[in-house]
């Protein structure tokens, strides 16, 4: 390059100086081919540095474009794996749902198991105490009300030894008092006497032998039935209340976790009641899950939205299955308030009393 520069600073130097005749003589002919060769040379070296440059910058760009590439596909397929990999908040939110769906199956089992045992008593059947008379019933349950739930009244008394849940046959708490009964059968034992006591504490007796076969007794029948077609629905009220709070699913680790969070008593099962309440607040209050929501992506996100609004699709059908009961038990009583305002024998049933007692071969 150095030599190319004072290649063609010579040349400019010879043909813009005017020249002598004495010193055109030194400068001879092939002189000046050599040094324009030299120019020549030197700026075609300048232009091969030149394009050089050109390509080098090209290659540089090229891998800089590639790179830059090959970064964007790796961003795009870490949110594409992390858009469609489940995260933990949505496992638990599936384990949980999964296993309130399984409290809803199983305490309708429930309900149908207490239905079947209620209706035998209620209907006075066979092997119950008020198939032998209103009497047996009432003493039945005198007899179980000192068993079960003796007072410290009674007990000072000396009709009873005192037990650990004193009245508790005519506290609603027995029934009311918590989401899930427990493990212990007493608990829920405790919820359904109290149910027959506000209900129905003593059956009306079974009707047999001549009052079924003479005519005279249909009318009475009939409106046996009803009184207790309107027991069994009142009953069935109560005994799906009870059965939403039956020990009927394992609990799922993070349920148990919010029971610790909550300050409650961390069990291995729960009722429905309780599982949906524990994910409710699990949502609500639970640090770990909204922790959770504020690293999520944005489909995360919508998913965990989607299976909210199912958790709330699937608390609505229950209400809307507590509506039902309402307005069964509205539909009842607007019969009965018909039949009263019209003058019907609303008490027709206790003319019971006044037929003989068959004799029970």
């Amino acid at each position: 390059m150095r030599k190319a520069l004072l290649a063609a600073s010579a040349l400019a130097s010879v043909t813009l100086a005017p020249l002598t005749s004495a010193r055109a003589e030194v400068f001879d002919t092939a002189a000046i081919i050599e040094l324009i060769r030299n120019t020549v040379a030197g700026f075609t070296q300048t232009a091969n540095y030149l394009k050089g440059q050109i390509a080098a910058q090209q290659q540089i760009a090229d891998g800089s474009n590639t790179a830059m590439a090959r970064f964007q596909r790796n961003v795009r397929s870490a949110q594409i794996r992390d858009e469609h990999i489940a995260t933990p908040a949505a496992c638990e939110s599936l384990d949980n749902g999964q296993a309130i769906t399984v409290g809803v199956g199983q305490s309708w089992i429930v309900a149908t198991s207490l239905t079947a045992v209620a209706n035998r008593r209620r209907e006075a059947g066979p092997d119950t105490p008020a198939w032998h008379g209103e009497g047996q019933a009432a003493a039945d349950r005198a007899r179980l009300h000192r068993n079960r739930y003796c007072s410290e009244l009674e007990a000072a008394e000396g009709v009873c030894q005192l037990t650990d849940r004193p009245n508790g046959d005519v506290r609603s708490a027995s029934m009311t008092g918590g989401l899930s009964y427990g493990p212990r059968p007493e608990n829920i034992n405790a919820a359904i006497d109290f149910s027959i006591m506000a209900l129905q504490p003593v059956p009306l007796r079974a009707l047999r032998g001549d009052e079924l076969r003479a005519a005279q007794s249909q009318d009475i029948k009939l409106w046996r039935d009803r009184y207790l077609a309107n027991m069994s629905l009142a009953q069935d009220v109560h005994t799906r209340y009870i059965a939403r709070r039956a020990e009927t699913v394992t609990l799922t680790p993070a349920q148990r976790a919010q029971q610790q969070a909550q300050g409650l008593v961390v069990t291995e099962r729960g009722s429905w009641l309780q599982t949906a309440e524990l994910e409710v607040n699990r949502r609500m209050s639970g640090r770990a899950w909204n922790a959770a929501i504020w690293r999520m992506p944005p489909a995360s996100v919508l998913r965990e939205m989607a299976s909210m609004q199912a958790l709330g699709l699937h608390l609505q059908l229950e209400s809307l299955r507590v509506q039902e009961d309402v307005a069964n038990t509205n539909a009842a009583l607007l019969a009965a308030r018909v039949e009263s305002d019209t003058g019907r024998p609303q008490d027709a049933f206790k003319r019971l009393t006044t037929l003989p007692t068959p004799q029970v071969r």
